[in-house]
């Protein structure tokens, strides 16, 4: 039977239609990835660029929202103006000259008209402390000595307090080894090597692992809830992972070669947890023994993604619901009652419903494996699916909305990165991961981690707050 003109015409079409299908579907994922940036997915600012984002009429672009308040110190604020001393350390006298300008008269004594003061550093250096031991010989012949401290065992040696200082700027301060050698020469005249702060590390990190380790797992163990992310470090020329687990006043980082349930298991802690963990979802994290919830700023950021790149209009009313639902449960200061809780959960299934018939299941290939969805396929997928963990922030009172406690902690290992390069070995990994561990968790409990580190290598043990 012969094909009529249209019939041919509409096979063609049809052909065409299937042929470049794929090509379209390619082409819109790589101007999603194209327009992907810090604030719709998970990449860092620091992959953004230069280049300022387009400006919206009477909208920013920060997901972050005004407080209302002006900016400045805000009533009440004691704040910091520097004060006059009553015991100045010098005293300069400036006086008038001893005879008139005009008259050529003697003057009388000056008396005090106005004071001045001027807080500066004094001229620093080292100070050398010379030990000496003494020996007698007794009557009978037996000779005594005195004896050295037992932190004073070598002839020349450097003291713990600018030990202290170099851990401090290298592990704190991230500052590289050369740069670190530099200002400690600049300042106080003596050029420590690299070596010697390398070992003063090594000192800082094995009596840090004995005292402060313990509490620190002791702690995050006995926690109500608990952050947890990772995030990759190179380490050797090869890519690492840290590990974190840190809550409002402990943090604890270990690094490990890999990423998911197997490195979680092998490092420890996170399977003996049974409080809440706030996480990103990433698959490694369920299965465990404890409740899982699941950070918000992360499903935000791919929502603003799911509205703004692919035009779908369901997300932005979802992530407008997540955010009105936080203000309630701040505004209350208790969670959700449940008429509240399954209004707005309602409205949220109906959401995802729009979403799934904008976003609907890929065609069977007959291939194995999973079947390959857009991103906003994937995203509904995790919502539909983890609904109890996303929302766990308002039935269960003090559970956060996001997992900023623990991106916090994994912020200065980045710093590190960027600012001294990767690691060498895998060693100098561990050792920075275990004594950045003890200074965020000395900060967080309002300890000087200088005076700690100083306090460490002298012997001191530091006691935490786990309560």
């Amino acid at each position: 039977m012969p094909f009529s003109e249209e019939d041919v015409q509409r096979m063609i079409e049809q052909a065409v239609a299937i042929a470049v299908a794929p090509l379209l579907a390619r082409i819109a994922e790589l101007e999603a990835q194209l327009a992907q940036n810090s604030r719709n997915s998970s990449k860092p600012p620091s992959s953004d660029g230069l280049k300022k984002p387009p400006a919206k009429p009477r909208n920013t672009q920060s997901l972050r929202k005004p407080s209302g308040k002006s900016s400045g110190g805000q009533r009440g604020h004691p704040g910091t103006t520097l004060k006059p001393t009553d015991t100045p350390d010098h005293l300069q006298t400036h006086l008038p000259p001893a005879c008139c300008d005009a008259c050529q008269s003697t003057l009388p004594d000056a008396t005090l008209a106005q004071t001045r003061q001027v807080f500066d550093l004094p001229p620093v250096t080292l100070e050398v402390t010379e030990h000496q031991v003494f020996a007698t010989r007794c009557t009978c012949g037996k000779v005594h000595r005195g004896v050295f401290p037992p932190e004073v065992n070598h002839p020349v040696q450097y003291g713990p307090g600018i030990l202290a200082l170099a851990v401090h700027l290298t592990h704190h301060h991230m500052m590289p080894l050369k740069r670190t050698c530099d200002l400690l020469n600049d300042l106080y005249g003596s050029r420590l090597s690299q070596a010697t702060i390398l070992a003063a590390r090594d000192r800082v990190g094995v009596k840090l692992k004995e005292t402060m380790g313990p509490q620190i797992c002791q702690g995050l163990l006995a926690s109500e809830v608990l952050h947890a992310d990772e995030t990759g470090m190179r380490a050797g020329g090869k890519l690492h992972w840290v590990h974190v687990a840190a809550t409002e006043a402990l943090t604890w980082l270990k690094a490990h070669t890999k990423r998911g349930a197997e490195a979680m298991n092998e490092i420890g802690l996170l399977p003996a947890y049974q409080g809440m963990c706030v996480h990103d979802c990433l698959p490694g994290y369920f299965g465990f023994g404890f409740t899982d919830v699941i950070c918000n700023a992360h499903l935000v950021r791919e929502l603003v993604c799911c509205h703004e790149v692919h035009h779908q209009p369901w997300a932005k009313q979802l992530k407008n619901l997540m955010w009105t639902a936080l203000a309630e449960v701040k505004q209350t200061g208790q969670p959700l009652h449940p008429p509240r809780l399954s209004r707005y959960q309602n409205r949220y299934d109906k959401l995802l419903a729009k979403g799934e018939a904008l976003n609907p299941e890929p065609p069977k290939t007959g291939k194995r494996g999973r079947m390959k969805r857009t991103k906003a396929g994937n995203l509904l997928i995790r919502l539909r699916k983890h609904r109890d963990a996303i929302w766990r922030f308002s039935t269960v009172w003090g559970v956060p909305f996001t997992n900023n406690t623990a991106e916090q902690a994994v912020r200065m290992p980045k710093v590190k990165q960027k600012i001294a390069g990767c690691f060498r070995t895998r060693d100098g990994l561990d050792k920075f991961c275990l004594i950045r561990s003890c200074l965020s968790t000395m900060i967080k409990q309002q300890i000087n981690p200088l005076q700690g580190i100083t306090d460490t290598l002298s012997g001191k043990q530091i006691t935490l707050k786990l309560a």
